[in-house]
């Protein structure tokens, strides 16, 4: 294989192996990429990617959209003392939808599930295809442990143990094996099992359980649920990297479009060093200024169906860029501030960026159109087109380095 010829990074500066950057994140339905950065620091700033489009407010609506993946999310069983049941967000609508699982409930033995899996398949069948992969994926995990290598892995259905850290109180999460498979889809493409729980104590007893377990009984009970109407949410992210993220969106698009201003290290350093180092945090990571804002902060920019929309504005008293987010149809929006030049003839641009589908051809302007915004956290103000049942919203803030 050749290998890639060096470039000189946007982010560090140096002329190393390149990597292919996404100027939208991938996860977000992005497409269009920038080849300018290098490996390293593709792979380093993929964690606040992360955080950005798993953890945080956004990822509600990443599994939503685009049937990715997103934060704790349950229906709650109020008949059963307030038991959480595995769900996911509904695509399309605000609903909730139930995955397959199976809850070890003190002595009982719990199968939840969509109606539509029970409709389409009848309840014997579906505890039988469920029953039947979820054995191949106890036996590999006996035969390999939780720390296989990978090629062990290829084509065989796996159990992953998914610890969770707590849940809000008054509310009951038991162990559980769950998968994010509809049953009626089980085909040949091997399946993931998740084994959640909330202590070890509950880890080592449904491993036991299922050591003695008799894979020709039935659970004593399968639920047939479509889910609530109004969700359950717990979201607990690093507001500072999130923003951080978001930053990058801004950069990236500057980078992509400019053809008159270099965009690298040198000319944006306070910009990078906040990306990459969290330098600067007074002046950018202040969550007060900057970060998630009401969508009607941005509902000027009209943002078209199943895309973003970003507006990126340079104010020259300042020499810093502006940009404002619409996500995911103006669901939900952000907003950012970072200092570099612009040599361009035009000092606005708007951008649309269709879910995987390349951006279109940006609008510029010659004049400065500021928006209306307000910094905001709770969640409620940052996703008002979800009726939330309850939610719980934990972000934390990284200290100021000295």
């Amino acid at each position: 294989m050749i290998p890639k010829p060096p470039v000189c990074c946007i982010f560090c500066g140096l002329n190393k192996p390149g990597s292919r950057e996404h100027v939208v994140q991938g996860a977000l339905g992005g497409v269009d990429v920038l080849t300018d950065v290098c490996r390293d620091c593709n792979t380093l700033l993929a964690v606040n990617d992360r955080v950005l489009t798993v953890e945080s407010f956004l990822s509600i609506f990443v599994r939503r959209e685009l049937s990715g993946v997103g934060p704790n999310s349950w229906d709650v069983d109020r008949i059963r003392d307030g038991l959480l049941v595995e769900a996911r967000t509904t695509p399309g609508t605000d609903s909730m939808t139930l995955v397959p699982q199976l809850i070890f409930d003190g002595d009982e033995r719990l199968m939840y599930c969509a109606a539509d899996d029970i409709t389409g398949l009848g309840q014997a069948t579906f505890e039988d295809r469920f029953y039947t992969r979820l054995r191949r994926a106890y036996g590999h995990f006996r035969m390999h442990g939780p720390n296989a290598r990978k090629r062990d892995h290829k084509g065989q259905d796996m159990l992953k143990f998914s610890p969770i850290e707590r849940i809000r109180s008054g509310y009951r999460l038991p162990a559980r094996i769950c998968c994010n498979e509809r049953v009626t889809d089980f085909g040949s493409d091997a399946i993931m099992f998740n084994l959640r729980y909330l202590t070890k104590g509950d880890r080592e007893r449904v491993l036991d359980v299922l050591s003695r377990f008799d894979w020709s009984k039935r659970a004593r009970k399968s639920k047939l649920q479509l889910g609530s109407e109004m969700p359950e949410f717990h979201i607990k992210f690093c507001l500072t990297h999130a923003i951080q993220a978001i930053t990058k969106i801004g950069y990236n698009l500057l980078a992509f479009f400019c053809k008159s201003t270099p965009v690298n290290r040198t000319t944006f350093l306070r910009t990078v060093e906040w990306i990459t180092e969290c330098k600067h945090m007074r002046e950018f990571g202040d969550e007060r200024k900057f970060g998630f804002v009401k969508p009607d902060g941005v509902a000027q920019l009209a943002c078209p169906p199943k895309s973003h929309k970003f507006r990126l504005t340079h104010d020259p008293t300042t020499n810093a860029w502006k940009m404002y987010a619409s996500f995911f149809e103006g669901k939900a929006a952000a907003y950012v501030a970072f200092n570099g030049p612009n040599y361009e003839s035009w000092a606005t641009m708007d951008v649309v960026a269709p879910y995987d589908r390349p951006m279109l051809a940006p609008l510029f302007d010659e004049w400065y159109r500021p928006l209306d915004h307000r910094a905001v956290i709770d969640p409620r103000e940052v996703l008002p087109t979800i009726p939330w049942q309850t939610g719980e919203l934990r972000a934390r803030r990284d200290p100021i380095p000295s």
